[in-house]
């Protein structure tokens, strides 16, 4: 089992990857340990704050991808990143958060294949039969008074079968539709 302490919005790394996916740009992963979210900063950063100008963020104007250099300086960026911080160099992204990456001249592709696998074993529903539709057609999800009680989850107040049935039926779509891939390109 893996354990991540996520430290980005999933939307702000769909963005991410949509923009590297436009501007023809390979994604790597560098994957920080604990050790260094812990660590306190006893100076600030050069060249983001200048003095009487604090409120100013300073924008880098080289384009380093279009340089034949850019290959070696980004190796030598990585290389200082870990000399500094206690980090591992993942390579090209594959994998993040349960989204599984796949970078290609066409685009970038995205699924959550696996992470719906998971999902599927935990709640013993992988050998399930896939469903078309989120939910029955007809089906009225209301209080029921009369109905049997589940614990579909501890935030809920009282869902009764009805409402299991219809969490159900979400994961087994989920089993039809894991294939699917998200196609980011330019």
């Amino acid at each position: 089992m893996e354990v991540f302490a996520q430290v980005a919005r999933l939307d702000i790394v769909r963005v991410l990857l949509a923009l590297a996916a436009q501007f023809g740009w390979e994604v790597f992963q560098l994957d920080v340990k604990s050790a260094f979210l812990h660590g306190k900063l006893k100076e600030e950063l050069e060249g983001f704050v200048k003095n009487g100008k604090e409120d100013k963020v300073y924008k880098l104007k080289k384009a380093l991808y279009g340089l034949k250099q850019a290959p070696s300086m980004c190796e030598k960026f990585k290389s200082s990143m870990m000399l500094e911080f206690d980090m591992s160099d993942l390579g090209r992204m594959r994998h993040f958060l349960g989204i599984e990456v796949i970078q290609s001249d066409a685009g970038i592709f995205i699924c959550q294949r696996r992470y719906a696998r998971e999902v599927l074993a935990r709640f013993n529903m992988a050998n399930s039969n896939p469903v078309r539709n989120p939910i029955v057609l007809g089906t009225i999800l209301l209080k029921d008074e009369d109905g049997v009680e589940v614990d579909a989850t501890k935030f809920m107040a009282n869902p009764k079968e009805a409402h299991w049935a219809a969490t159900k039926r979400l994961l087994k779509i989920s089993k039809r539709n894991y294939r699917a891939w998200n196609i980011l390109q330019d």
